[in-house]
């Protein structure tokens, strides 16, 4: 350890003394005695830099940003193959209530006498079961398997069940049927693929998938233009002609 010898006296002091042990005075300090040599060592969980101060390690945030999106995506790829909640068991295509569905339509759609009847759940998926029949894929890796319908207090769940490579896709559309001239639009509101929600303003890019059914059930839509009012209800729909 170095020292201090003292200007006044010549009493040699430890280099950490400010005064003089024996006579007092003060220590004059050469630039060399003021100054410690800097020193760096290694310590665990940090680093030990001049004056022996402890510097943490900061983490790579690069590499959390990637962690993170990487589990943001494969969660949301987990919710997009996932089955929906409560959604109707497939229903045969001759399904006897459909028949009669189909009866009911024709015969609404060529009368000019008020009518009204009640359209039961199963009896529309029925009807849509026989009504859609999918295509020869050619080896495509997709396949449509069905649609189905839910009826909610109020509003509509139109959802369709496709299978890419083996695995079942749901994609489904919320809605409410709005009259506009003689004709009914969906007034989608919402969708999911599979239980992933989509934005809102994403909806309409999910229901443009459905344009291929709209185009197969044009003949059904067309009978429908003489519906004055539709009264949505849990497991069913009242439709009601008038002239």
């Amino acid at each position: 350890m170095s020292s201090l010898i003292c200007d006044a006296c010549g009493h040699e002091n430890d280099d950490t003394r400010v005064f003089c042990q024996d006579c007092g005075a003060r220590l004059t300090r050469t630039e060399e005695s003021a100054t410690p040599a800097p020193f760096v060592t290694a310590a665990p969980g940090g680093t030990l830099t001049k004056k022996g101060k402890r510097t943490a390690k900061m983490p790579d945030m690069r590499g959390v940003f990637r962690f993170v999106v990487l589990a943001a995506i494969v969660a949301a790829i987990i919710q997009m193959v996932r089955e929906p909640a409560d959604i109707p068991a497939p229903v045969p295509e001759n399904f006897p209530q459909s028949n009669v569905l189909a009866g009911l339509l024709e015969a609404a759609a060529q009368t000019n006498s008020p009518m009204s009847f009640a359209v039961k759940q199963d009896a529309a998926n029925g009807y849509l079961a026989g009504r859609l029949v999918a295509e020869d894929s050619g080896g495509s890796s997709t396949e449509f398997r069905r649609v189905f319908l839910v009826m909610e207090a109020g509003r509509l769940q139109i959802g369709m069940e496709k299978a890419w490579f083996g695995w079942p896709i749901f994609m489904t559309i919320y809605g409410t049927p709005v009259k506009e001239g003689r004709d009914w639009k969906m007034q989608v509101d919402g969708a999911t693929v599979g239980r992933l929600p989509i934005h809102p303003l994403l909806a309409g890019v999910v229901a443009r998938t459905f344009g291929p059914v709209a185009s197969a059930l044009q003949p059904e839509i067309a009978r429908l233009s003489g519906v004055k009012s539709m009264e949505i209800s849990p497991g069913e729909t009242v439709l009601n002609w008038a002239p």
